[in-house]
């Protein structure tokens, strides 16, 4: 089964932020060619690229929009974005966006 979720890896200093659909198996989740594996714990990070051994985090999109920990772009894949404007954000006019700021959860200001 497949459904939304943000990719990020948080040991880039500007995290990589994309919202994309993930195909999961009982041992492993796929985003395009990579190759996820549960870290069964962690500090900012769930899974691990099983060829690269990068740490990753991956979740369900958040519906206010504050999809990061931190201030920062997310990317939405073109395949996913009218559905995520429209039945998890809310959003239909934004449908042509094609990223958008997070104001992050852990900051002072509300997202836009």
């Amino acid at each position: 089964r497949c459904f939304f979720v943000w990719v990020l890896c948080p040991y880039i200093i500007f995290w990589g932020v994309l919202i994309g659909l993930v195909g999961s198996s009982p041992r492993h989740s796929f985003y395009g060619r990579k190759k996820f594996q549960s870290l069964k714990g962690g500090y900012k990070a769930n899974y691990f690229d099983v060829e690269t051994e990068e740490e990753y985090w991956i979740s369900g999109c958040m519906t206010k929009g504050d999809d990061t920990l931190y201030p920062g772009i997310i990317e939405i894949d073109d395949d996913v974005r009218k559905e995520y404007w429209t039945e998890i954000s809310g959003l239909p006019d934004r449908v042509s966006q094609a990223s958008f700021r997070s104001e992050g959860k852990y900051s002072k200001r509300q997202p836009k």
